[in-house]
């Protein structure tokens, strides 16, 4: 086997080119990034809705005449929204966190099972443990 990566191997997303001497997975599964996907899409709503906003001009004016004539009721509304807006981010965060969790708990288990061998080793019982020499 020579040391030149292959297009497979590179594709594959392995950080080292297997051997001669070692075993290869049958299959590596890409980690599924989920807090990425969610956020990105969080972003992406948000510069649509920015983009929609901005590229008329008439909104534009008519939130600066709204801002500039603010009453004290509406400066209220405002940090309602702001905090509502933190306390969105707070429980996406966390939801994503869980998520994450169960993702490491589901691949640790995965990779538990993986190690458990499916026939008692030779010279092995599979009631009594070793052998009795």
């Amino acid at each position: 086997m020579t040391d030149e990566p292959t297009i497979g191997a590179l594709a594959s997303g392995t950080t080292r080119l297997p051997t001669e001497h070692s075993p290869v997975p049958e299959r590596i599964r890409p980690r599924l990034r989920v807090a990425a996907i969610v956020w990105g899409l969080i972003l992406a709503a948000c510069g649509t809705g920015l983009a929609w906003f901005v590229l008329d001009p008439h909104r534009v004016t008519a939130f600066g005449v709204r801002v500039l004539s603010a009453t004290p009721g509406d400066v209220a509304i405002g940090v309602v929204a702001v905090v509502l807006v933190i306390g969105v981010i707070i429980v996406v965060g966390s939801t994503l966190s869980v998520v994450h969790r169960g993702q490491d708990r589901a691949r640790d288990r995965r990779e538990k099972e993986a190690a458990i061998p499916a026939e008692p080793a030779a010279g092995q019982d599979e009631t009594t443990g070793p052998a009795a020499q």
